[in-house]
């Protein structure tokens, strides 16, 4: 099968024709062009660039520098993103296994209600080692000591125990209402009372360390990205 001739520029009938298998060379030569370009692209990216990246072996001046900068910005952004998704997740867990029924605690209209979720709480610090020290890293401060809060609930717990069954309404309520100042912290929104930075307690030192590694690390990298910046301008 043959196209139509087209005029050509001089007005007459063109004597250009084109078969299918003219087409379908032609048509071949073009993949091939295709894939041989993306093969000199995935080339290009894992012999110039991935060295320059990683094993800093560039191919022009200034190169080298510019993989380092990268590479430190990549390393300083995973570590300050792993850091806090470790906060995150630590106190996602706390809050399940013991601020939730801290709260539930307080807000107990029974006392054998309450009673059941102190020894939730107590049975998770325990097993937690949350009975002693200080979430404190540089100095102590009072509303740090893991101990006095410990003890605070275990004494919490032991006045609940020893509720009377013939007790009056009255007493009961005076007993839950004790517990719920002892438990809420006002200033807080009605937020549960514990030490700073107990949901990575007993490792705050090395979260708090991590922390400032991650956040300097990142500074130095935006810092030295932004002068190699401009000396390459």
């Amino acid at each position: 099968m043959k196209t139509n001739p087209r005029p050509d520029s001089s007005g007459r009938g063109g004597c250009h024709e084109f078969d299918s298998s003219t087409i379908k060379l032609f048509t071949i030569y073009k993949m091939r062009s295709c894939v041989i370009n993306s093969k000199v692209a995935s080339s290009y990216f894992f012999t110039y660039l991935i060295p320059n990246v990683v094993n800093n072996k560039p191919q022009e001046k200034g190169e080298k520098t510019m993989g380092k900068v990268i590479v430190v910005s990549i390393l300083s952004c995973l570590l300050l993103v792993e850091y806090c998704s470790a906060r995150v997740y630590k106190y996602v867990i706390f809050n399940i296994e013991c601020g939730g029924h801290m709260k539930r605690a307080a807000d107990a209209n029974t006392v054998e209600m309450a009673t059941q979720e102190m020894e939730t709480v107590m049975a998770y610090l325990e097993r937690g080692g949350m009975t002693r020290g200080y979430t404190s890293v540089l100095y102590r401060t009072p509303d740090e000591d893991v101990g006095f809060w410990y003890q605070n609930m275990k004494a919490s717990l032991a006045e609940l125990k020893s509720v009377k069954s013939d007790a009056t309404s009255l007493e009961k309520s005076n007993i839950l209402m004790k517990l719920r100042e002892t438990l809420l912290d006002e200033d807080r929104c009605t937020g549960v009372t514990v030490p700073a930075g107990i949901s990575v307690y007993p490792h705050n030192t090395a979260y708090t360390f991590f922390g400032i590694f991650s956040l300097v690390m990142l500074i130095i990298g935006r810092v030295v990205a932004g002068v190699k910046r401009e000396d390459w301008r």
